[in-house]
């Protein structure tokens, strides 16, 4: 089975103690998977950044990530949920408009892609 090293979860939006609360939350769903709480970035590119690093198996990232997002979108409609590759190529980007199921299809087909990155912040057009 392929495994996930290293999968970058970060936030502009959410403070590093939300994040790790609601990664929490959506790690009981999905058992197996490893996480670690950076706090802040790890490539030092901005420190109001919440970081965590993600790995485990394909198939317990892809639903992770999908039930993460579900619940970034239950507490704020205006979300964005933003999954990319090396240096921000394939970037697929979810919202609370697309289906649970085209948001699941989405977040399978970018990690199997070798996404690197799932980034969460406000849509800046929603206010």
């Amino acid at each position: 089975m392929e495994s996930v090293d290293n999968l970058t979860l970060e936030s502009d939006w959410l403070p590093s103690t939300e994040l790790d609360r609601l990664i929490g939350e959506s790690r009981h769903d999905v058992p197996g998977l490893s996480v670690w709480m950076t706090g802040e970035s790890h490539r030092g590119v901005d420190p109001t950044i919440a970081v965590a690093l993600i790995s485990g198996l394909v198939s317990i990232v892809v639903p992770f990530v999908t039930k993460l997002a579900e619940r970034v979108f239950a507490k704020e409609p205006d979300a964005v949920v933003t999954i990319d590759g090396a240096g921000g190529g394939d970037q697929v980007v979810l919202t609370q408009a697309l289906s649970p199921d085209v948001q699941a299809q989405l977040v399978k087909d970018a990690i199997a892609s070798g996404a690197l990155r799932v980034r969460i912040s406000l849509d800046p057009t929603s206010k």
